[in-house]
């Protein structure tokens, strides 16, 4: 199978994480159904299904030595910054793994912000025209990410539809015939996220989840926690705090019709959940300090895993309306469907999604009695601190956890601009420097739908 490869660009946004995780009691000996379960698994919604494409370009699983620079563009952060990431670690493993030095160029945008946006005008413009890098590392940036980074709006407001506009190329092939990623233990309902009528279009490399984690010595009953969203804003014994408000855009689970690009949900179903957040507030500010409050996660990292191996926190989902885990795509890698260098884009891919670049292990080989080491903590996108696709850094008590979560995940999306709407509802308070009232609320939710509205039929 063979495809005309023509040259066109890319953009990627770095790695700036969302919340992040939670399911059930850290120390759990295994996967099946516990008193320590967060509940039974919800029935999964509908998805699209689409099979392996016919046509789509081979992966000869080797790199191929070309002339051109292989051009990595990690948008959402600045040129300084991409220069503090460790991609030399990874460029010299690919050079090692490859059998010969490769030529890699990573790009990023300017420190200055006007000239930042000039180069994201610029790419936009190149992308059409098909020029530009070939690899694309993005970053899906939580909303409150979004808040307070300037360069978190990334060069893809939202994946979902750009993936469906036929810039992609489909990796099919690299899944296929991958040499070091490992394409069965790759997290099936994320990575399905990335699939259109095309073929696996996008590669999503990290997700994560909203949720709460306790002290389990301070809860009255680990093994009774809520297992709905409506039993979670109506628990009178847990301490929630805003954490309610702050996952709101995980309560819709998906949030339009892929076919007419409607909205799930009503007006009436985004106030009912704004005011319930909102009641969760007011209550805990009413309550006394201490006993089960919770703890949000800021990204699944080094930190959260140790925690959970500690199996002294247990973990409660922020529960989506269908009483399952709606899941966020928090990064992704895409190819350029007109470049000239598939094959080598994949090759990086296979790389950089393989166990021991996950793990920071690398690779070694022994030289003269002498051990090398090849890419050791080569994971190259700076604050990506979400679960990789595939879940090996996660092992014992946090694995389970992990898989745990993972079973009751009924919904998978990319942050995006929507997703932002979401955010300054949890925000109402402090733009008005007071608790808001039933209008306040009203008033903010009906903004919010409007502009949930026309996002969703650009």
């Amino acid at each position: 199978m063979e495809m005309k490869k023509k040259r066109i660009i890319s953009g990627i946004l770095s790695a700036l994480l969302a919340f992040s995780l939670g399911g059930c009691r850290a120390d759990v000996p295994d996967t099946s159904e516990s008193p320590n379960s967060p509940g039974p698994s919800p029935s999964p919604p509908v998805q699209e299904s689409f099979p392996i494409p016919e046509n789509y370009p081979e992966y000869t699983g080797q790199w191929q030595a070309s002339e051109e620079p292989l051009t990595v563009y990690i948008d959402g952060i600045d040129s300084v910054m991409v220069n503090q990431l460790p991609l030399e670690n990874l460029e010299d493993v690919v050079s090692y793994l490859a059998g010969q030095d490769v030529n890699i160029e990573w790009v990023g945008l300017p420190k200055d912000k006007s000239e930042a946006e000039a180069t994201l005008s610029r790419l936009r413009t190149e992308l059409i025209a098909g020029k530009g890098p070939d690899l694309f590392l993005a970053s899906c940036p939580s909303p409150f990410t979004y808040i307070f980074d300037e360069y978190a709006s990334g060069f893809f407001p939202n994946p979902e539809k750009t993936m469906k506009m036929d810039v992609f190329l489909p990796l099919d092939g690299l899944l296929e015939n991958a040499q070091y990623m490992k394409a069965d233990s790759l997290t099936k309902p994320i990575l399905n996220a990335g699939r259109t009528q095309s073929g696996q279009v996008i590669l999503p490399l990290s997700y994560t989840y909203y949720a709460m984690a306790f002290n389990t010595a301070d809860l009255p009953d680990p093994d009774s926690l809520p297992t709905s969203w409506d039993a979670l804003v109506e628990d009178d014994a847990l301490k929630l705090g805003d954490a309610p408000l702050r996952s709101l855009c995980s309560v819709p689970d998906r949030l339009t019709d892929p076919s007419t690009g409607e909205l799930l949900f009503t007006e009436d179903e985004l106030l009912k959940w704004t005011t319930q957040a909102y009641s969760v507030v007011a209550r805990s500010n009413g309550q006394e300090a201490g006993g089960a409050e919770p703890q949000l996660q800021e990204g699944v990292d080094s930190f959260f895993l140790s925690g959970a191996q500690s199996g002294k926190k247990t973990f409660l989902p922020s529960w989506n309306r269908s009483g399952g885990v709606t899941a966020f795509i928090c990064s992704f890698a895409g190819v350029n469907k007109n470049t000239t260098q598939a094959n080598n884009a994949m090759f990086l891919l296979d790389v950089l999604c393989s166990e021991q670049v996950i793990t920071g292990k690398g690779f070694h080989e022994e030289q003269g009695g002498v051990t090398k080491n090849y890419g050791c903590l080569a994971w190259p996108v700076a604050g990506m601190d979400g679960i990789p696709i595939d879940n090996v850094k996660a092992v014992g008590p946090a694995r389970t956890l992990v898989d745990q979560m993972d079973s009751h995940i009924n919904a998978v999306r990319f942050y995006s601009d929507m997703d932002h709407v979401f955010a300054d509802l949890a925000w109402i308070e402090g733009y008005l420097d007071q608790a808001p009232s039933d209008l306040d609320i009203q008033t903010a939710v009906s903004n919010a739908y409007a502009a949930l509205e026309m996002l969703a039929l650009e």
